[in-house]
């Protein structure tokens, strides 16, 4: 691939990006009024189709295929984590018509998977690299997502 072309593919993929990203406004009790970029959809239909599964079904609780638990589970770690100080575990089961003792759940498993199962850190590294991240070790058995 030469220079332009790459350059075209940047170009294309930052404009994908930008479509993904939704304004929405949250008040909450801790931080007051804010504005975030809340990208939940969008971040969820690149890790379904990364796992080549359903949307829908990947946010559905009643599907418990090793894929769909794997890819919920990345998306609640990432979501939690960009927005620790703004979106609640409640306000995330909102989004994905869930408990939030289940994004709680997800989050844990994703902390122990990525430190212990190379089958779960590999396609969660890849996933999150796509949507411009890298992981980050903090502390003992803790991870944050960190901007490329």
């Amino acid at each position: 691939m030469n220079e332009q072309e790459e350059l075209l593919v940047e170009k294309m993929v930052s404009e994908y990006r930008i479509k993904l990203k939704a304004m929405v406004c949250t008040s909450e009790p801790r931080t007051g009024f804010k504005v975030q970029e809340v990208d939940f959809k969008g971040h969820a239909q690149i890790i379904a189709d990364y796992f080549g599964i359903d949307y829908d079904t990947m946010l559905s609780p009643k599907t418990r295929q090793r894929e769909y638990v794997l890819a919920r589970a990345i998306l609640f770690w990432l979501t939690r984590k960009q927005r620790e100080n703004i979106l609640t575990f409640t306000k995330i089961g909102e989004y994905a018509g869930l408990n939030h003792s289940t994004i709680i759940h997800s989050i844990k498993k994703f902390n122990e998977w990525y430190q212990w199962d190379s089958s779960f850190r590999h396609p969660a590294d890849d996933i999150l690299n796509t949507l411009g991240y890298k992981v980050v070790k903090e502390g003992k058995e803790n991870y944050h997502p960190e901007r490329i």
